[in-house]
């Protein structure tokens, strides 16, 4: 699904944040229902296909929403609990899996994106795109365009800004997150056990960033981050090497011996 985001911040150019936020539900919700009522693999297809551009559209529209209508010294907190809840989504969804089938889990997954088309109705525009009409009104004239985007002077947050957006989907993680039963069932652990162990892992290191983005900044973390991935894969394709190759004097007694 990763591999179907559509990454669109021009989309904003001509719908503001909510009217996102309707668009990018009604993909959910197609999404969903498409695979909760499929009997044939096109129709999972196109289900995830509408799921992938959902998440896409969510990967910008949320943070940007949820950054314009927040205060600056409470902003790194409340955009931590944003990606805090993903991860605990994703640890949930994980975890239901394990217990219900496919099609039950298509439908417990459908509910939030119904209860956000409700919310939809009360959720006021952000006061920063307000701002940006009345601004545009004042400034019928403006040759501002996406190609600006590309000049020297923006080059290089653009660089920055797409960098870690593709960085942040090329790290391994889609693969943890895929394979996960995978990887727990090859270390001889249980993946029920192995996706609530994830779920508990979670909590103390999102309340860990939540409080330490805005005392050592943004950039201290992402390197601290990114060191922490860097070992983990590395430890992992180390794990699976040495299940592969026997060096002599070493013995992995893994599920691969029985």
């Amino acid at each position: 699904m990763h591999v179907l985001q559509i990454y669109n911040p021009s989309s904003l150019e001509y719908m503001n944040n909510i009217k996102t936020l309707w668009v990018l539900d009604i993909f959910y919700i197609v999404g969903w229902l498409a695979i909760i009522f499929a009997e044939g693999a096109w129709l999972l297809d196109l289900g995830r296909l509408s799921l992938g551009i959902g998440f896409g559209l969510t990967c910008y529209v949320g943070p940007v929403y949820l950054a314009e209508i927040t205060p600056k010294n409470v902003r790194g907190l409340l955009m931590s609990i944003s990606q805090s809840m993903t991860g605990y989504g994703a640890s949930f969804t994980f975890l239901v899996g394990s217990f219900v089938t496919w099609r039950s889990l298509a439908i417990i997954g459908c509910i939030p994106s119904l209860l956000l088309l409700l919310a939809l109705f009360f959720i006021p525009e952000s006061p920063r795109w307000l701002d940006y009409i009345e601004n545009q009104r004042l400034q019928q004239n403006s040759d501002d365009n996406v190609l600006n985007l590309f000049r020297r002077k923006y080059l290089h947050i653009v660089i920055i800004g797409v960098g870690l957006m593709v960085v942040q989907t090329s790290d391994g993680l889609c693969g943890f997150l895929f394979y996960m039963s995978e990887i727990f069932d090859s270390a001889g652990i249980s993946s029920t056990l192995g996706f609530i162990l994830v779920a508990v892992v979670q909590i103390p290191s999102f309340v860990l960033t939540a409080a330490l983005i805005d005392k050592f900044g943004r950039r201290t973390l992402l390197m601290a981050s990114a060191t922490g991935q860097c070992l983990g894969c590395f430890l992992t394709g180390l794990s699976y090497f040495l299940q592969v190759y026997k060096f002599e004097g070493i013995y992995c007694d893994t599920p691969y011996d029985k």
